[in-house]
């Protein structure tokens, strides 16, 4: 699922309960859920070729403006403006678990120094590597139904997110 739609889901969430802390607890928690549903994403292996390729800064753009327009939707369509703050943090507890896989990745195997020298870490091998060994990866990833072998077609995954997304923004 697009960034976009677990900030707006997560925004909406804690716009509607009333407890917050609740509501921040339930906007994380709804990143496994919409998980779940079929859905179609982009391609983040461009982030494996290190801080110095031209990849990995397309990528990082792809993820920076996915988050941001989530964001920006927020601030638009919020109907309550003092609750902005709230729905900011539910928005950013939604996409903590994809932050939190970032995280895992970055410190298995040094990680983290092969991306500041700027060396090519083999993504795609090292999180197939991850899903047998890193707990968070596991559970993580069994809540992606759809996995890379089988995504649904493009019409599907791309519908089920703006039905998603268009429904969360009614709640904002």
């Amino acid at each position: 699922m697009v960034l976009a739609v677990h900030t707006i889901v997560g925004a909406a969430i804690v716009n509607q309960i009333q407890i917050k802390w609740l509501g921040y607890l339930l906007a994380f928690l709804s990143h496994f859920l919409l998980d779940t549903i079929p859905h179609r994403e982009y391609d983040i292996e461009g982030l494996a070729f290190g801080w110095k390729k031209k990849k990995f800064w397309n990528t990082a753009f792809k993820i920076l403006l996915d988050s941001t327009i989530g964001f920006v939707f927020i601030i638009i369509f919020a109907k309550n403006r003092s609750n902005l703050p709230q729905m900011f943090i539910g928005g950013f507890c939604a996409l903590l678990p994809d932050c939190l896989t970032l995280f895992f990745w970055l410190l298995k195997n040094q990680n983290f120094s092969k991306f500041l020298t700027g060396k090519i870490v083999s993504a795609v091998e090292e999180l197939k590597d991850m899903n047998k060994t890193n707990w968070y990866r596991r559970f993580h990833q069994a809540f992606h139904l759809n996995n890379l072998n089988k995504r649904p077609p493009l019409i599907w995954g791309l519908m089920n997110q703006l039905i998603i997304f268009l429904t969360a923004l009614f709640f904002l």
